[in-house]
Parts: structure tokens; C-alpha cells; sequence
């Protein structure tokens, strides 16, 4: 295990190899042609050779790294599948991801090697000319607008995970004379969390996520545009089900369903026009939900579940509800703590915490990560380590 570097020491020039600085009492020597695995600032880490890094070296990031210009010949042997050509030129462990620009092209975001027979643990290995390649599963790949959760907090969202949990549960009961529906809808309000949750939900599910953020291309200007889109996203999630048969949950996620479904009452003595589209698109929307295909679970969010139509809420569409709270205090409390261990800030003490606990009542999660970042940044900026002084000016 090579120590942590930044992103930015892994080189796209040379394919797979991690420059370090040339420092001359270095700890831990290593030889050019050693291969390990190199722990990067993200979390992750890539399987590269380590080099003593030079003043002439460039250098960029991970996601940048691309194989030679040169694309590999296709052997007339027989078809082989491009991912794998492409897979050759590297060195793999099990369990790794492989993430290139080339597989753009094929529509691959990413490509994980579940397991490696007759290769021992922590060992890496290169496949040859008869290495034999299966696919065991296909999924898509997280939703770019969902956020990236370095570490899950559970504090406040016990029960709503729970509830999801059933729901997953409740989907692969598909088989059943009589199917339940496998639709909720995830209140709260804005900045408490429920994007994180669901974003939480499909990491440790390793779901296919169809993400439909209704102010980002799905409602058209034009009659009849909106309905279309919600369509197309609905039988591409049948399509790949039927087709990829993947073994992890599909889910639909809507957020701020309201935008979709509005309450009749919000545009009751308004434009004819516009009432016409609300009510089309409403109807198209619950049809869809009407018709969804075993197996697959639509979540919705909303902030004011009051401005959803009365028919959205009905059995078997949204009627169940899933409600995050607001934390209390001793929710807070922990919350507040923490995150002071994510972000590598020294912990208030007891005293402190209690009394930010105290005095943050009506703080959502969202309220809590910008209060702390705007003390994060005072530490940064003033230079004072400890944060007693920072909360108490």
C-alpha cells in the first residue's frame, strides 16, 4: 500500500503510472517497475506503478487518463468484446474499478472486476490472449446531480431508511396473485436531507437510477413536450429491464414532484392554457405510474406535499409517505460531532456542542454543513486552531 497522494501526481501520458515526489529521505522506497495500490485524496485508489517524480513531469488527473493513440488491432480469431481489448493493456485486481475515456464510446462508465480465478489476494495480474471475460451484471452508472456521500450519517433518517428498506423488500414480492405498489413519496423540507437519502439508498443497493429533475429537460415549453419526456424515461427504464435483466433494483427517481403534479387549487383562475397543460401532463404522469412494470420502484420528493394533486395521492400511486424530520437536539449534537471528524476539524468540546445543539433548533442538515463550513473556512482563513474561539466571537 503506497501512502495517500493527490489526484493530480497520477500521469495520462503514461498509462497506469503514479509519480511521487523525489524526496531524498523518503520512508518508503520503491522501484520503478513496483506495482501497488495507490490510495488517492478521494477515497479511492488506482492500481499504478510509482515513479520518482521529476521537475519536467506533467502530471493531471485520474479521470483524464486515457490508453496510448494507438487503438488496439481486432485479432481475426473472432469477435471479441472492445471492453476487453481495451482491458488487456491494464494491470487489475480483483475487485477494482476501470474507468477510461475509450469506453465512452461504448457507453461504459465504468467497468468493476468482481473476481479472478486462480489469482491470489492482493496480487495484480494482466489477462492474456485466452483470458475468458463474463459479464455477470449490468447497472447505470449514479445520477451526476445526486451527491456523493463520503460518509453516511444515519442520525434522523432511521425510520425513513427503514421504510425503504420494506419498500425494496415489497418489489421483489413481484411474483405475488396480488402486487403491492412499489411507489413513495419522500417528504420534508428543503435542505433535510432527502436527495442524500436516496442518493444513500442507491449506493448501497447498487441501483440503476432513471433521474428525473423536472426544471433540467424534462417540462417543454410546447404542449404535449413534457409528456413525451416522461415516456421516454418510463420505457427506457421497461426496455432496460427487459433487456440488461439486471440483478440490483431499477428505481425512478422525481424530485420535486409537485412540479409535475400540482394541486388543482394552484391554478384554479389562471390561464385556461396552462391549467390544460397541468392537468394533460398530470394525467400522462399518473397513467405511467399506473401501468409500471414489476420489479421497479419510483420514488418521488417533495417540499410541499400540500401543492400535489389529489390524484397523485391516491392508493397505489403516492400514498405512502415517507417523512424525514427535523433533527433534535441530541441528533444535532451528534451531527455537529461528526462532521467535526469528516472534515478533519478539531472537536468542540462537550460544553460547545451542547450549547450549538441548543441554539440551532430549526437547522436542517443543509443549515448545519454551511454553518460549519463557514466555520471551517474562519479556521483557514485566521489560522486559529481551535475552533472554541471561531464559535464564540
Amino acid at each position: 500500500m503506497i501512502e495517500t497522494f493527490p489526484l493530480s501526481l497520477v500521469n495520462s501520458n503514461n498509462l497506469q503510472r503514479c509519480y511521487i515526489p523525489d524526496v531524498e529521505d523518503s520512508t518508503n522506497p520503491t522501484a520503478t517497475s513496483y506495482w501497488g495500490r495507490c490510495s488517492l485524496s478521494n477515497g479511492s485508489y488506482a492500481i499504478c506503478r510509482e515513479d520518482r517524480r521529476l521537475g519536467s513531469e506533467c502530471c493531471c488527473f485520474l479521470d483524464s487518463a486515457t490508453l496510448p493513440e494507438k487503438c488496439p488491432d481486432l485479432h481475426p480469431e473472432g469477435p471479441r468484446p472492445l471492453c476487453w481489448i481495451y482491458l488487456r493493456w491494464l494491470v487489475l485486481e480483483r475487485g477494482c474499478y476501470v474507468r477510461l475515456k475509450l469506453f465512452g464510446t461504448l457507453r461504459i462508465d465504468a467497468v468493476r472486476i468482481l473476481d479472478a480465478p486462480e489469482v491470489p489476494d492482493n496480487q495484480c495480474f494482466t489477462l492474456d490472449n485466452c483470458a475468458v471475460m463474463n459479464i455477470v451484471d449490468v447497472r447505470l452508472a449514479m445520477p451526476k446531480y445526486l451527491p456523493i456521500c463520503t460518509k453516511y450519517l444515519s442520525d434522523s433518517f432511521e425510520q425513513p431508511t427503514e421504510a425503504l428498506e420494506q419498500l425494496l423488500a415489497t418489489s421483489k414480492r413481484s411474483f405475488l396473485a396480488h402486487r403491492f405498489p412499489t411507489t413513495a413519496l419522500i417528504v420534508g423540507p428543503v435542505g433535510c436531507g432527502k436527495t442524500m437519502l436516496m442518493a444513500e439508498f442507491l449506493r448501497r443497493h447498487e441501483c440503476s437510477c432513471f433521474y428525473i429533475l423536472p426544471n433540467q429537460g424534462v417540462i417543454r415549453p410546447y404542449p404535449g413536450g413534457t409528456e413525451s419526456q416522461l415516456r421516454k424515461i418510463f420505457q427506457a427504464a421497461r426496455t432496460f429491464k427487459a433487456n440488461m435483466m439486471p440483478s440490483t433494483p431499477i428505481v425512478i427517481i422525481i424530485e420535486d414532484l409537485e412540479l409535475l403534479c400540482a394541486s388543482s387549487s394552484s391554478y384554479s383562475g389562471g390561464a385556461s392554457q396552462s391549467s390544460n397543460n397541468s392537468l394533460r401532463i398530470a394525467a400522462q404522469f399518473n397513467k405511467l405510474i399506473d401501468e409500471l412494470d414489476p420489479g421497479i420502484i419510483c420514488l418521488g420528493t417533495s417540499s410541499n406535499p400540500d401543492h400535489l394533486h389529489e390524484h397523485a395521492r391516491r392508493a397505489g400511486r403516492f400514498g405512502r409517505e415517507i417523512a424525514i424530520e427535523m433533527p433534535n437536539e441530541e441528533q444535532r449534537g451528534r451531527l455537529i460531532k461528526a462532521w467535526c471528524q469528516e472534515y478533519n476539524m478539531a472537536l468542540p468540546c462537550g460544553e460547545l456542542i451542547d450549547h450549538l445543539a441548543k441554539n440551532t433548533q430549526g437547522y436542517v442538515i443543509s443549515d448545519l454543513i454551511l454553518m460549519l463550513s463557514h466555520v471551517q473556512k474562519d479556521v483557514k482563513v485566521q489560522g486559529v486552531s481551535h475552533l472554541d474561539k471561531i464559535f464564540r466571537k
